[in-house]
């Protein structure tokens, strides 16, 4: 049940691919866990920014200060499956994937996928992919 616990209850959160444009998810979902009631560590993954909403940003994943319960990928489909790869080297065993593109993956030669679906990581991280339209 600790994966669980660590997806209702997460007593710390990453949110990679944060951004300070208003318009990207990874801006939502890091102001909508500051104007909640969340009172654990946010960590914001960019590269792009020092700070993200106020908050100290890392530039990479394993840059990150301690192992957070939560991660909440923010970031082109096409990235995901190096993401989690990389989440699953931290340590960080629940992901949260919100993403565009999830239609559009494909790998190698093979004609793109419809489904949104990753690969079975190669580590022990859980995934829960979300699929949002929006314009």
């Amino acid at each position: 049940m600790e994966g669980i616990d660590k997806l209702l209850k997460p007593q710390s959160i990453t949110i990679i691919g944060a951004s300070d444009n208003p318009a990207r998810a990874g801006n939502v979902v890091i102001r909508n866990l500051l104007a909640g009631s969340f009172r654990g560590p946010i960590m914001p993954v960019t590269p792009k920014y020092d700070a993200v909403a106020g908050v100290l940003a890392y530039p990479t994943i394993d840059s990150l200060p301690r192992v957070p319960d939560l991660a909440i990928v923010c970031t082109h489909a096409s990235r995901n499956v190096d993401i989690i790869e990389q989440l699953g080297k931290k340590g960080v065993k629940v992901a949260i994937i919100l993403a565009a593109g999830m239609n559009q993956i494909h790998h190698d030669d093979a004609p793109p996928k419809k489904s949104g679906c990753l690969p079975p990581p190669s580590n022990t991280t859980c995934v829960l992919s979300v699929r949002i339209a929006w314009d």
